[in-house]
């Protein structure tokens, strides 16, 4: 259906815009295709929240991972389908898991949280893809530091500023998630590959 659309719209494109190229087509095709696509998955996501009474949830969920996702970032699935089925996996999981997260033991789970997190950003962050490359060594020195930057400062304001468990959870609990995205695990499912680390581009300076 989304390569119906994406062709439909680029067909009208190229009937209207005398100087468009086949190139420009296949590029107005795939940016419609990823924003119906994008659109789609929200309103699907939204719908499940929604039913589910845990749109306010969802929301922070999603806020709190995508400040330390957006420097360190991560695994991106090729398809619309597996990416829709990902980000449910994902944020669902950490709201659901986050609301029945109880006991006395947490403490310890969240300082765990934390040291699992700073080997995974010194080794794999920024977790680039080989659509789109990080391969500035500097670059990815200082996205490597506000990496760590970021997981710290979520995971200290989801202990010390937050007092609501279920929220709480769900601040420290997306780490560990945003972590997971990271490995290579992660990118064996999806079937992509790394830009960087897996040699597809040679680093510079």
């Amino acid at each position: 259906m989304l390569e119906e659309i994406g062709e439909m719209v680029s067909d009208t494109v190229v009937e209207n815009v005398e100087s468009s190229s086949p190139n420009q087509k296949e590029i107005v095709k795939y940016t419609v295709e990823q924003l119906v696509g994008e659109f789609l998955k929200i309103i699907l996501m939204a719908a499940i929240a929604i039913y589910f009474k845990i749109g306010t949830l969802l929301l922070i969920a999603i806020f709190s991972m995508a400040i330390y996702r957006i420097p360190s970032g991560g695994v991106h699935f090729k398809g619309h389908v597996s990416c829709f089925v990902a980000s449910c996996l994902i944020f669902f999981g950490n709201v659901f898991i986050s609301m029945n997260l109880r006991g006395a033991y947490l403490d310890c789970l969240y300082f765990f949280i934390f040291l699992f997190n700073i080997p995974i950003i010194y080794y794999f962050a920024p977790a680039d893809t080989e659509m789109k490359p990080i391969v500035s060594k500097k670059l990815r020195r200082n996205l490597r530091i506000i990496s760590y930057v970021c997981m710290i400062a979520t995971i200290l304001i989801g202990r010390f500023v937050i007092t609501d468990l279920t929220i709480r959870n769900i601040f420290i609990i997306g780490t560990l998630f945003q972590s997971l995205t990271m490995l290579p695990f992660a990118y064996k499912i999806a079937g992509t590959k790394y830009g960087f680390r897996d040699g597809i581009y040679e680093p510079q300076i």
